[in-house]
Parts: structure tokens; sequence; C-alpha cells
């Protein structure tokens, strides 16, 4: 999604994963987002193309996404309405207080922003959607 914003750039060089053939569909986007900082891939040197994409997740991306697009990612939200914010990964914390306070991600409730469970093809239609009219894409 974040490499068709982008306007599909050409690409060079290799996605360097053990899970990524340079046949699929996505192989550029990969080769794409790793060359500028928006996916880093696991710690097991793996991409995991298939694996759902967590709430949590999805806001680091669009947050290594703005700032590849040099937009001001600055802006803060406390989270601590939310009654599992404790539960937002270390590495995802500031992200998702950037996400939110940019209106991108909402929670699932008043009380919850559920950041481990898998974001729905709808959540993530609906905040490509936000980014782009919120940022100005």
């Amino acid at each position: 999604v974040l490499y068709r914003i982008a306007g599909s750039p050409e690409v060079e060089g290799t996605a360097g994963f053990s899970d990524v053939s340079e046949n699929a569909y996505y192989y550029k986007a990969i080769v794409w987002a790793v060359a500028n900082g928006i996916a880093k891939g696991h710690v097991d040197g793996t991409f995991r193309p298939y694996e759902d994409i967590s709430r949590q997740d999805l806001a680091v991306f669009f947050f290594r996404f703005a700032q590849y697009q040099e937009y001001d990612v600055s802006g803060r939200t406390d989270l601590s309405k939310y009654e599992d914010s404790s539960a937002i990964s270390a590495y995802a914390l500031d992200a998702v207080q950037w996400a939110v306070n940019a209106g991108l991600i909402n929670g699932v409730s008043s009380t919850s922003l559920a950041p481990k469970t898998s974001a729905t093809r709808g959540t993530i239609a609906v905040v490509s959607h936000r980014y782009c009219t919120t940022l100005g894409n």
C-alpha cells in the first residue's frame, strides 16, 4: 500500500529475506520499503509476507513512511485513557502515539487500542485513506 502511495518507484537491490521470492508480486515493494527504512523484517532474517500485521505495526509502517516523506511526526498523544496502552511494544510506542495524534488510528473502543490484534483490510484501507487526506497526498 505504501509503495503504491509513493508512486511505485523503480527499485534497485534485493529484498534480502529468505522467504521473499524475486518472482513475488510484492517483491519490488519490499525492496523499496527496506531500502527506505520503512520495513525491517524480523530478527531471524525473514519478512513473513503472509503473516497478519498488528495494529501497532500498521502504525509503525505509516510513521516510518511519514518520516520518509519528511512530514512532521513530532506530535504525540497521551494514551493513558486506553486500558491496554501498556501492551504496546516499546518499539511501536512513538508510532502509535503519533498515529493516534494524527487521527490515523482510533481505539477499537473508548478504552481499548488493541495494539497487538490483527489489522483488518478495512482498517488498513481506512488508515491509508486518512493518511492520504490528512497529510495531503
